[in-house]
């Protein structure tokens, strides 16, 4: 029985770079500057929500106006004055 051995790639020790680098400041970045983007993104999507309900708004007038027009459209077919 004979055998092979496969490398899995890793010839290399790590990367001296590596060590410099502080893994915390990173990954979580600097506390201001995660309070900025948190109330940017806040504004964002408050931003967002409100265009939301403008909209809603907007389309309930439109339905409301549609509803008003259909009944005077009944009304004068009936032969009921309404203005």
């Amino acid at each position: 029985m004979q055998l092979n051995f496969i490398p899995d790639g890793k010839t290399k020790s790590q990367s001296i770079i590596s060590g410099k680098v502080d893994a915390k400041t990173v990954n979580k970045g600097d506390k201001d500057d995660t309070e900025e983007k948190k109330a940017k993104k806040k504004a964002e999507r408050e931003a967002r929500i409100a265009k939301k309900e403008e909209k809603k708004r907007k389309k309930r007038k439109e339905k409301k106006k549609k509803r008003i027009v259909n009944i005077k459209k009944i009304m004068q077919k009936r032969g009921k004055c309404i203005i």
